[in-house]
């Protein structure tokens, strides 16, 4: 039975070869547009996914009041993260990294350009599931001439045997990068550990990550934005209960340091809703606006 139903079926597409052709192309088409919107949307939906206690992670944000609006960005002071833990009891961990610069590394003849170095401090191993292939996750980020850099970077400037190489870390490698009138500045940086290259589908990108120095000025003041925050909550945590207790205690702050008072602090609660989600995701989980239009999208 089952044969002769393929025969008829078999007919009836070579009596009508056009119409059979268009209905046999549409469905292809359409099959095939369906499953790329789900792999995009899967992807998309997978965004530092791979972080063990993503749910519970957070970046602060900063709006600012510019001639009479207001304004979101990432950017914060390098003080801050400390503070959070040092004042809110749902804060229980922090960590910092610096904005995307560029530079120059050296070791031995080998020299490479990168436009992938940030700057961050012992947190970020602590926060954030990166792999570290080498070196010790409890002093790594712990002096400011150290420096982390990923696999992809050390067979680069180390060769493709670097893992066999016992002595590596405590290598020096040279660092240059232009820092406007005052020239190239050059540091020697000690090799402290090597991470993993992060995934693609991971908001946060480098090749090298260089040591927090809470040293310089702009560092140290609550008048600088020159970091990006990141904090980890209590499981049992209210996002909002804390958005409003960070609202007064950090304005609060901002009077006492005499900093700009327009500039204040929160953090955002994972709603998909929230203005920021629309260009960066507020908790590491969040979809991004694409993904979620594009989610709706395949539903119709």
């Amino acid at each position: 039975m089952f044969r002769s139903y393929i025969k008829t079926a078999w007919r009836n597409l070579l009596k009508s070869k056009t119409y059979s052709m268009i209905n046999i192309s549409g469905l292809a088409i359409g099959l095939a547009c369906a499953l790329a919107i789900g792999l995009f949307i899967q992807d998309e939906y997978s965004y530092d996914r791979f972080h063990a206690n993503a749910s519970n992670i957070y970046r602060v944000v900063q709006q600012q009041n510019q001639a009479g609006e207001l304004y979101q960005v990432a950017s914060s002071p390098g003080l801050l993260g400390k503070a959070l833990e040092a004042d809110f009891p749902e804060v229980v961990k922090s960590c910092l990294l610096g904005g995307r610069r560029s530079g120059v590394l050296q070791q031995g003849t080998i020299t490479v350009e990168s436009s992938a170095i940030t700057m961050a401090d012992p947190g970020f191993l602590k926060i954030f599931d990166f792999q570290l292939l080498m070196g010790n996750p409890d002093k790594v980020f712990t002096e400011p001439n150290q420096v982390v850099i990923t696999d992809r970077m050390a067979a680069i400037l180390f060769g493709r045997d670097w893992m066999r190489e016992s002595q590596l870390l405590g290598k020096t490698i040279i660092y240059r990068r232009k820092q406007g009138e005052r020239g190239t500045l050059v540091d020697e940086l000690i090799l402290a550990g090597v991470v993993k290259e992060p995934p693609v589908n991971s908001h946060i990108q480098f090749e090298v990550a260089l040591a927090y120095d809470p040293k310089p000025y702009d560092n140290s003041s609550w008048n600088s934005n020159n970091f990006l925050t990141y904090i980890e909550l209590n499981p049992d945590a209210n996002p909002d209960n804390l958005n409003r207790s960070l609202l007064i205690t950090l304005t609060s702050i901002a009077r006492q340091r005499a900093a700009v008072s327009s500039h204040l602090y929160f953090i955002f609660s994972p709603s998909p809703t929230s203005t920021f989600i629309q260009n960066l995701i507020s908790t590491l989980t969040g979809p991004r606006p694409a993904a979620s239009s594009m989610f709706e999208f395949f539903l119709l």
